[in-house]
């Protein structure tokens, strides 16, 4: 068993989830408070890898909205307090840092383990500096459409107060957590 089970995050963090065809328009899910909290809540969350499988395209599903099973084209972690768009003023004027991880030439448990190291890192403070990070984003952009190339995009959101050194740092932690050949 882990030390840090029941140890207090440095500040909490949101599931949110977006809907398909909901104009992208966040549902927040839970609050995530402890590190056992967050594990949990990651452990349960669908894995990039999901979309993978089969010839057919695959879907993230929730039912977190009631007994609805909803289909998800966004999973979402966010601090407390922010919004995981746009218009939320900590991310109007920020950025972020997006890694498309392309179906045919990742494997899908490669996929699964650069999400963690993203998303786990960002929540608990591993992807520096953590202060500046708003939110991570696992984004279903598989179509099975032939002319539209599919990918699972991965971003990490940084606030309008990052400076041009925080952001660079913030970029060489990210890409810390990506396999060499990217």
């Amino acid at each position: 068993r882990l030390a840090t089970e029941g140890m207090a995050l440095r500040c909490p963090w949101c599931l949110w989830e977006i809907v398909r065809g909901m104009h992208n328009t966040p549902q927040k899910v839970s609050v995530l408070e402890t590190h056992q909290e967050l594990v949990a809540c990651f452990d349960s969350c669908s894995m990039p890898s999901h979309l993978l499988r089969g010839r057919i395209p695959q879907r993230f599903y929730s039912k977190a909205a009631g007994n609805e099973t909803s289909e998800i084209s966004f999973i979402v972690f966010a601090r407390e307090g922010i919004e995981p768009t746009q218009d939320d003023p900590t991310n109007h004027g920020g950025g972020h840092f997006q890694i498309c991880l392309k179906p045919k030439l990742v494997r899908p448990e490669e996929t699964d383990e650069i999400w963690r190291r993203i998303a786990l890192g960002a929540m608990l403070g591993n992807l520096q500096p953590a202060d500046v990070i708003t939110c991570v984003h696992l984004v279903d952009k598989i179509s099975g459409n032939r002319k539209v190339p599919d990918n699972i995009r991965l971003e990490v959101w940084y606030s309008s107060t990052a400076c041009p050194e925080q952001i660079q740092n913030l970029r060489y932690s990210v890409t810390d957590c990506l396999p060499e050949r990217y």
